[in-house]
């Protein structure tokens, strides 16, 4: 698999991240918590961090081809301006459908479950995602007695 910066990566452990700058030998720096500013995504550079190239489950150039079924998703919902701040109204969804496609090719959507009824949201309003398997390897599990 060959990696560029920019590219974007799904691990085994850390969900998806953004190459952000190094590559080393055996490991390359991402930017965790890549999260979305209206006009595109970008990386909080104060969580830079390193994953080993073996934790590489697959890269993309598009985000949209690293989102899973049963991902969670933070969406912006809706956003104003207090003071001159921009704020941020978000609401977390499970991702129901991906590879989004309509007559014309694939869409820059994916399919979430909002209020009991699939709704198809524009990567754009994507804020954050926890992958399935980040979900499973640290939810507490509540055991029926």
């Amino acid at each position: 698999m060959k990696l560029e910066v920019g590219d974007y990566v799904r691990t085994k452990n850390n969900g998806v991240c953004k190459l952000y700058r190094e590559f080393h030998e055996d490991s390359v720096d991402v930017g965790i918590c890549v999260f979305h500013e209206i006009d595109g995504f970008f990386i909080d550079k104060e969580e830079i961090n390193y994953i080993e190239k073996d934790d590489i489950l697959k890269s993309s150039k598009n985000i949209i081809d690293l989102i899973e079924l049963g991902d969670l998703v933070e969406i912006i919902t809706q956003y104003y301006y207090d003071s001159g701040n921009k704020i941020y109204e978000t609401g977390i969804y499970e991702v129901i459908a991906n590879d989004v496609s309509n007559n014309e090719g694939k869409l820059n959507e994916i399919g979430l479950m909002i209020d009991g009824n699939i709704e198809f949201v524009d990567i754009k309003y994507i804020k954050t995602i926890l992958t399935k398997e980040q979900y499973e390897n640290n939810c507490y599990k509540v055991e029926d007695k």
